[in-house]
């Protein structure tokens, strides 16, 4: 039987991370091989790590290796203060 792991407060952390940098989700979906239905689908249902990778990998192609460490940082310390204020709904979906 598969495992299955859920990465709901990480779709939102993501979903939040692109509104503040003003990406325009059709063109990330293009340029990363993704549907945009399958982007949706990351905000509502589980999928694998290796969409959310996806978009990782799109900031990585678009910034230099400084930025990119600044960006690392600066979302590490954004995905803290998310985690410790929506921890709530992560033990709810448990």
């Amino acid at each position: 039987m598969k495992k299955e792991f859920h990465h709901y407060v990480f779709g939102l952390f993501i979903e939040e991370l692109l509104k503040l940098e003003h990406v325009k989700i059709i063109e990330m979906c293009h340029q990363i091989n993704m549907g945009k239905e399958t982007y949706g689908k990351l905000k509502k249902d589980d999928k694998c790590l290796s969409f959310y990778e996806r978009i990782l990998s799109y900031y990585y192609e678009l910034l230099t290796e400084e930025e990119f460490m600044e960006k690392r940082r600066e979302w590490t310390l954004r995905y803290i203060r998310y985690r410790k204020k929506y921890d709530h709904l992560h033990d709810d979906i448990k």
